[in-house]
Formats: C-alpha cells, sequence, structure tokens
C-alpha cells in the first residue's frame, strides 16, 4: 500500500471516498486505482450528462418559449382577472322590505364608507345585537371620522334572505370610495372572490373593498378588535381629511 493510502486509511475507515479530488482520476488514484471507472450505461444509451452550476440550460425552441410564455401570462390575467360586475337593479324594482328600509334609513348624502354583516338587517330592523352595536361603536369612535362618512346597509332582510343585487344597487346609488365587509358569509353572499381575507383589500368596479372579521369575533376578542382599529385607522385615512362643507 503506497504512502498516499496509508495517510488516508483512517478517512476511507469513516466511510469517505475522497477528499478534495479535483478530478474522478486523481479520486481513483486515492482510492488505489489508476483510471475512474465507468459506469455501465442505461438500456438505450449514455445517461444524458447533468446540468452543472454555472452552466448554462439547453436551448428552449423559440416557438415553444413564446407558447409558454403566452400560457403564463394566460394563466396571471386568469388569477387577476376581477369577477364579474354585480347586476344593478332600480330602487323602483326593490322589493317592499327593502324599498321600506331605504326610505326609513337615515342615510347621509355622501358618505365615504358603506359597512355591511351577516346580521346588520336584523340591527336595523328592530332586532339588534349588543355585542355587534358595542363593536361597530368602538370601531367608528375611535376612526373619529366626520358625521356622515359612514353608512350601514345590509345584503340580507329577515324573512327576505340574501340580496346581493340590491346590496350593491345601493351602493352604486351611495357612491361610496369604499365597501367594509365583515365575515366571510358576506362575502360569500357579495359573490366577493374567496380568496379575500380579513385585513384583505381589493379594487373591485371602481371602489376599495376591505374583507374584516366579522362582528362577533372581534367582540370576543379585545386584542383582535384593537388590530383591526389599527388596521382601519391606516386603509382609510382618506376619511380623516375629508372636507365638511359647513351650511352658509
Amino acid at each position: 500500500m503506497n504512502s498516499a493510502s496509508i495517510l488516508l486509511r483512517p478517512w476511507l475507515n469513516a466511510g469517505f471516498e475522497y477528499l478534495l479530488a479535483e478530478d474522478a482520476l486523481r479520486a481513483g488514484q486515492l482510492r488505489g486505482r489508476t483510471e475512474p471507472q465507468r459506469a455501465q450505461d442505461p438500456p438505450g444509451g449514455p445517461a444524458p450528462s447533468p446540468v452543472r452550476k454555472g452552466s448554462r440550460a439547453p436551448a428552449v425552441p423559440p416557438a415553444q418559449a413564446h407558447g409558454q410564455e403566452k400560457s403564463r401570462a394566460a394563466a396571471s390575467r386568469s388569477v387577476a382577472a376581477p369577477p364579474e360586475a354585480p347586476e344593478v337593479i332600480p330602487l323602483e324594482k326593490w322589493s317592499a322590505p327593502w324599498q321600506d328600509l331605504w326610505r326609513r334609513h337615515k342615510i347621509p348624502p355622501r358618505p365615504l364608507v358603506v359597512w355591511t354583516y351577516p346580521g346588520l338587517g336584523e340591527d336595523l330592523t328592530g332586532h339588534p345585537d349588543a355585542g355587534r352595536r358595542r363593536v361597530m361603536r368602538s370601531i367608528l369612535e375611535g376612526l373619529a371620522h366626520p358625521s356622515g362618512t359612514h353608512v350601514f346597509w345590509p345584503h340580507r332582510l329577515p324573512g327576505e334572505g340574501d340580496a346581493a343585487p340590491v346590496f350593491w344597487s345601493a351602493v352604486g346609488m351611495l357612491s361610496p370610495r369604499a365597501v367594509m365587509v365583515l365575515g366571510s358569509e358576506s362575502r360569500d353572499a357579495l359573490g366577493l372572490p374567496r380568496s379575500m381575507r380579513p385585513y384583505a383589500h381589493r379594487m373591485l368596479w371602481g371602489r376599495l373593498v376591505v374583507q374584516l372579521h366579522r362582528p362577533e369575533s372581534l367582540a370576543s376578542d379585545d386584542a383582535l378588535l384593537s388590530s383591526t382599529q389599527a388596521f382601519l385607522a391606516s386603509v382609510l385615512r382618506f376619511c380623516a381629511a375629508r372636507q365638511v362643507r359647513r351650511p352658509e
């Protein structure tokens, strides 16, 4: 056994086959062989050489590359495409309970934000929930926006069920800058993307649509309510700068 093999025996016994071998020939020499043994080729010919770090990958034909680029672009447009614009129904075609609520509800002339959640219909028609009222009062008092900035409009009434077209028609009539949707149930009822999660916000049909936790979750978690208030103070900064027109 040559001196190199003697010096390397501790390493070989530890399981190392070669150490800092600059090529296959040198590795064979360290193993006591003069030539590296070539692995048997698989059936069908020699295996293709792997692409090593720093080397170029095989070129893709221009036509194939163009097709791949078009596929990626189409997939991107598919993900980013907004949902279809909601149906708009004139006020006179709303059912009687909806028309009655519109006439009785104290709606400011030019609100900037519209709020909705599943239980809002009950809260506006004589069966308010104390927890929800406390949450919404806390949020609005914390924001301290000028009077008339916010308005509440339901997408569901007791005995009427969901009426997304009525909701979006009301939004179109009010023309706010933002719509606050509390809870995934409201999100789904209004036909919004299921990718919308709490604190997600997206421009849809010319308005900022913001997804939040449902009021019941905020009512039972003070930390969650505080984080929601901080988030709204940031995303609704445009409301604080609103100029309130004073009567002459």
